[in-house]
């Protein structure tokens, strides 16, 4: 499960620093770094 929320993080992370940079995808990809950080 750990592995699934890296791998969602890191997509989510990338396409909002390369792709369009929607806020709600730069939301996203902090609350999955601060799950993966509790987990």
């Amino acid at each position: 499960m750990p592995v699934l929320l890296l791998m969602v993080s890191i997509i989510v992370f990338i396409l909002g620093v390369y792709g369009p940079g929607d806020p709600i995808e730069v939301q996203l990809g902090i609350i999955m770094t601060k799950l993966m950080l509790n987990v």
